[in-house]
């Protein structure tokens, strides 16, 4: 079995995010809601600066905080606890940070719920109705086209290395963005040091599961490792539009900035930083070859 390192030492005292309450949420402070610097659509001519520090910023970073609610509770959360359970095999390191993993994914979800709910209720706009992620929805249909080849706690582990390696280069960016309401850059700072462990442990892990699973699992789930990236980075256009609607744009104005969102999709994606995501995928495949 591969070897694995545990890159949660002194967890115990320095996990971030379960420290952060909804309370620590000053809304009353300035600056966008939102840091331009990884949100690059946020940089179109159609969302200003001004649009972007209230009412439709603050239903933006909803948007945001219902992906990660989402991905944490219904795609993350499970990976674990299937890790946990000795999915990739009996070993006791990664099995005792894989339960570690799924508390701090508990407690960014309830932070995002928490923060939902004060942001929702204090601008009045209903953040129930958003549609499915984008990324979880190309899962599911990962799933169903890799029934017959894979098996789909595979496809959601390939998926949860994908989102740990990305995200903590993203949240990296993300809190340093200096105009980004305090608040806001606090709880990004927090999720990404703990994101950073959560990316050095899935990287390791996806080595120990390349060396556990057969020829044709690894060349479906290499297959589909860049879209399963680029369906993870690309803007989720459904889900902005939604929350301009929501936030009481009018129609038109959300229409041509949906239209401008998804002509710039492939430009966006293009620019993307892919490379802790990949450079673990080529990791994985040669530590098999040299093992």
């Amino acid at each position: 079995m591969k070897a694995y390192t545990s890159p949660f030492q002194g967890w115990e005292q320095t996990a971030g995010v379960r420290w952060f309450s909804e309370q620590q949420m000053d809304i009353a402070g300035d600056g966008p809601w939102l840091p331009r610097t990884s949100f690059e659509h946020l940089r179109h001519p159609a969302v200003s600066h001004e649009a972007l520090c209230g009412r439709n910023g603050a239903a933006l970073l909803l948007v945001h905080l219902h992906m990660t609610r989402r991905l944490e509770n219904e795609l993350v959360g499970p990976v674990a606890r299937w890790v946990a359970a000795g999915g990739l095999g009996p070993g006791d390191d990664l099995i005792m940070d894989a339960f570690r993993l799924q508390c701090d994914e508990s407690f960014h979800a309830l932070v995002c719920a928490g923060l939902t709910r004060r942001l929702a209720s204090t601008y009045g706009i209903d953040a129930t109705n958003f549609p499915e992620p984008l990324f979880l929805q190309h899962v599911r249909r990962l799933r169903a086209e890799l029934a017959d080849r894979v098996s789909p706690h595979h496809v959601d582990f390939a998926a949860v290395v994908v989102a740990e390696t990305i995200v903590t280069k993203t949240l990296g960016e993300d809190w340093r963005d200096p105009e980004v309401r305090p608040c806001v850059r606090a709880f990004l700072k927090l999720h990404h040091e703990d994101e950073a462990r959560h990316s050095a442990c899935m990287a390791q892990a996806l080595s120990v599961a390349w060396e556990v699973w057969d020829a044709p699992t690894r060349r479906a789930i290499s297959e589909a490792w860049d879209d399963l990236c680029t369906s993870f980075i690309g803007p989720d256009v459904d889900a902005s539009t939604a929350a301009l609607a929501a936030a009481g744009e009018p129609v038109e104005s959300v229409g041509t900035f949906g239209e401008a969102l998804h002509a710039s999709r492939a430009t966006l994606i293009g620019g993307a930083d892919l490379r802790m995501s990949r450079r673990a995928l080529s990791r994985a495949a040669e530590a098999l070859m040299s093992a």
